[in-house]
């Protein structure tokens, strides 16, 4: 369901906006769940609280960047770079999953419920990283989303000229 309705709303709103906002709903998930787990014993709806908050961060998940990085990746390689570019987004997905399946164990042994801080950490500095150095994709080609990655990246440095073999 998240994934249609990221489909839906990915043309609407634009790449970038929409990968920003999921960040920031997942930061927010992270942080309400922290604070249920914190209080679990204080009323007895506060875990069905908890269990609201992992849905969200799912559902936010998959309207964001589980669905948006294909899309961002396609959109920022040319076609004869765009194979490799999947392998290695892939190979780097993989890795990272598995890193966090065998880490996280540990890391909630020793920080309780408060290990979910350390990801919401990730993710507001992630979503950082995007908002100052991601183009918005939305309706442009290559060229000028290439030209507004040197304007983001390269603000106080000089670029030599960039000539187009268009006719």
């Amino acid at each position: 369901m998240a994934v249609l309705l990221c489909s839906v709303l990915i043309e609407r709103y634009g790449r970038k906006v929409l990968l920003l906002g999921s960040y920031g709903f997942m930061a927010t998930m992270l942080g309400g769940l922290t604070v249920t787990l914190s209080l679990q014993g204080w009323a007895h709806w506060i875990p069905y609280c908890s269990a609201v908050f992992i849905f969200f961060f799912i559902f936010f998940f998959g309207t964001g960047p589980g669905t948006l990085t294909i899309a961002i990746v396609i959109e920022l390689c040319g076609h004869s770079s765009r194979a490799a570019m999947f392998v290695i987004i892939s190979c780097l997905n993989w890795i990272g999953l598995y890193v966090i399946g065998m880490v996280f164990p540990y890391m909630e042994a020793a920080l309780g419920h408060y290990c979910f801080l350390i990801f919401l950490a990730s993710i507001v500095g992630s979503g950082m990283f995007l908002f100052f150095f991601l183009p918005e994709t939305k309706g442009k080609t290559l060229q000028q989303i290439t030209t507004e990655f040197n304007r983001l990246n390269f603000k106080h440095k000089k670029l030599p000229m960039e000539f187009s073999t268009s006719l």
